[in-house]
């Protein structure tokens, strides 16, 4: 079986992970942040995700989504932690056939340019974002990317100094990159001062991997 892995030392402080004492070795039970705080994952007894759960140090919840599944093991429901919702139905070929949610939303309309530059392994490196003013368009910032294969690892300015850094550990593959990432941000840092970072920020996922929240790391 391959080794799970048990924690994560970086910048932002160590992460640390938890797994069921049965059942799939990949499944992970906790996820303890190096603020106290803590992330909690439950399972129904075939191994689903039915709740993950952002936590602070007095188990007060801050975050959260909640899963109900049919027969087929698609999800039905998820709920999230201000009690708004989606729903999902499917066709007797198992295929999703609609989505329906309870909020709506809606779109200013500022305006404003973004470029992008990408290099040849389809990655992007440079974004650059612009704002409109006396008839020309003027750069505002200027973002370059590091990358670690793939993933994405630090932010720095257009002068090449580094200004976010990111801490990886396993995502949803259980490995660092099998799932191409997804699941697998732990922490933002950025304030960078003479190599060293003052200020982070931790992840919370949902059942699919997506970030729905960013907790600072000073809340306990």
């Amino acid at each position: 079986a391959a080794r799970r892995l048990q924690s994560v030392v970086s910048p932002a402080g160590t992460f640390s992970y938890l797994y069921p004492a049965s059942g799939a070795g990949h499944l992970v039970s906790r996820l303890s942040l190096p603020n106290t705080s803590f992330i909690t994952n439950t399972f129904d007894t075939v191994g689903r995700l039915t709740g993950t759960y952002l936590k602070h140090s007095s188990g007060a919840i801050s975050n959260q989504h909640e899963y109900l599944y049919n027969t087929a093991h698609q999800r039905l429901k998820h709920t999230r932690f201000d009690a708004s919702y989606y729903t999902n139905t499917y066709d007797a070929e198992n295929q999703l056939a609609s989505v329906a949610t309870d909020p709506y939303y809606t779109y200013d309309t500022y305006r404003f340019k973004v470029e992008f530059t990408y290099d040849g392994q389809g990655r992007l490196r440079v974004k650059k974002d612009y704002t409109w003013s006396s008839g020309i368009w003027n750069l505002v910032s200027e973002t370059r990317y590091v990358y670690d294969g793939l993933l994405i690892v630090q932010e720095r300015n257009g002068s090449n100094t580094p200004t976010v850094t990111y801490t990886r550990g396993r995502d949803l593959s259980g490995s660092y990159a099998g799932a191409g990432g997804i699941g697998g941000l732990l922490a933002r840092s950025h304030g960078c001062s003479a190599g060293s970072w003052s200020a982070h920020n931790f992840y919370h996922a949902d059942g699919n991997g997506y970030v729905s929240a960013l907790y600072d790391a000073g809340a306990t």
